[in-house]
């Protein structure tokens, strides 16, 4: 038996792109149109990434063809044909296509997702960089790929270069760079006030010009009213009956029969 290549070929040149989920189809159309890319051969870890990232480039204007163990045998050959004679510039693949294509002169590896097994990542980028020539690999990857990086770091020995999604080497000017003051701007100068809107603003504005209205507007005081003099009132007097005579019992009128 022979045992799998663990070191990438010394003419290839490595790099690796930090994007996001989303912006990583427009990294690797950056990447593409950036530099001279002469053809290059673009890996995806599946099937249906590597027709929707070719439907991708070829709405964007880019010479791409997909090859896949799906498709039928006569159009790989036809698609693979047509790549070697320089018809088709980039061809999207998987790994099992991707290994038996021999390609002279091929200037590009493009690893549009980072390979799940780092022994894959030998065998993509050696597909540049043969017969003396040099090649170069590029590799797109997200936050959530750390840990299939640490895989290739382990594998070949040492970490990979990073650059910006344009192909230029990022330094630490370029991360974070510093926001740039106008030199001509006078630091004395008050900030302007802010505007206020909506209706509170109407609603002041319409008081800041009108005082006097506001004024006018509200109630006079009511002029006070003179007291009334209060009618005297008598002291009551007790009930004259006239002859004044005394309260009979009720025992001095008791009818005769009740008395029997």
């Amino acid at each position: 038996s022979v045992d799998p290549p663990t070191s990438p070929a010394e003419n290839v040149s490595h790099s690796l792109a930090m994007v996001t989920p989303r912006g990583k189809a427009k990294a690797l159309r950056d990447l593409l149109s950036g530099e001279f890319v002469a053809n290059a051969l673009i890996f995806c870890n599946r099937k249906r990434d590597v027709d929707s990232l070719n439907k991708s480039l070829k709405s964007h204007g880019f010479q791409s063809a997909a090859l896949h163990g799906d498709k039928q045998q006569s159009v790989r050959t036809e698609t693979l044909a047509a790549f070697k004679n320089g018809d088709v510039r980039f061809l999207v693949a998987t790994d099992v296509a991707g290994r038996g294509i021999d390609v002279f002169g091929l200037s590009h590896v493009f690893n549009y997702d980072v390979p799940i097994h780092a022994e894959d990542y030998i065998h993509r980028i050696g597909r540049t960089g043969r017969a003396g020539h040099r090649g170069r690999a590029v590799t797109l990857a997200t936050a959530e790929d750390a840990k299939f990086l640490d895989a290739i770091y382990k594998l070949i020995g040492r970490d990979i270069p990073k650059i910006n999604s344009a192909g230029d080497k990022a330094g630490p000017a370029e991360t974070a760079a510093a926001p740039v003051e106008d030199p001509t701007a006078d630091e004395t100068e008050a900030p302007a006030p802010k505007k206020s809107r909506g209706r509170r603003s109407g609603k002041a504005k319409s008081q800041a010009t009108a005082p006097a209205e506001s004024k006018k507007s509200e109630p006079k005081p009511r002029a006070k009213q003179p007291k009334v003099a209060q009618r005297e009132r008598k002291p009551r007097q007790p009930r004259d009956d006239g002859d004044n005579k005394q309260v009979v019992g009720m025992g001095e009128h008791v009818p005769a029969f009740m008395r029997r």
